[in-house]
């Protein structure tokens, strides 16, 4: 799977919050359940590191939150991940930039 540990395989019935395990024969195992299915939804977690001139803190976000920041969504995500290495590289190449308001402009 993944190096950075990014996107995950998870099982399709939204109730069930649980990692599948592709079983190589276009099957995927819940490592609950141990119930097969043919099919899977992708879950994203990201972790980051957040700096300003006062330090630093690492940071961890889920599935909603990170495909707001990365401003697309999981499954679009994992479709990248399987048919264009390239293209989902890129969307990690990025520094994201984020500004918070001055005290002074705070109302």
């Amino acid at each position: 799977m993944d190096p950075f540990f990014i996107l995950f395989l998870m099982f399709p019935i939204l109730l069930m919050s649980v990692q599948v395990l592709d079983q190589q024969n276009g099957m995927y195992r819940c490592e609950k359940c141990n119930m097969e299915v043919d099919n899977f939804n992708w879950r994203l977690i990201l972790s980051f590191c957040i700096s300003d001139m006062t330090g630093q803190q690492w940071v961890r976000c889920f599935q909603e939150q990170g495909e707001v920041i990365l401003g697309i969504t999981s499954q679009e995500l994992g479709a990248l991940f399987t048919q264009d290495q390239e293209q989902y590289n890129a969307i990690f190449a990025v520094r994201f930039l984020f500004a918070s308001p001055s005290p002074d402009r705070l109302d």
